[in-house]
């Protein structure tokens, strides 16, 4: 039965350009607070939504991990981002 229905939609091939693991970035994170205070925009391209999943994902865990602390004021405003 499932051989005879008719495909609705097909899924678009993509192909990543550039991949980079979230152990990847947690180690850039890691490397660039050391340096001071940051925020979060400056930590990844803004045309590349891999690598702003990748970089939040990242931020997630060091908070998590409680390597650093994060702030915002309000929501959608900047995410300031110091080391614990």
């Amino acid at each position: 039965v499932i051989g005879k229905l008719e495909v609705i939609i097909r899924l678009p091939m993509i192909f990543l350009k550039n991949t980079i693991s979230i152990r990847e970035k947690i180690q850039s994170l890691k490397d660039a607070i050391g340096r001071g205070i940051l925020h979060f925009h400056k930590l990844y391209d803004r045309t590349n939504k891999q690598d702003i999943i990748v970089s939040f994902l990242a931020l997630l865990e060091l908070v998590k991990t409680r390597h650093v602390a994060v702030e915002q004021t309000s929501m959608f405003s900047e995410i300031t981002i110091r080391k614990n």
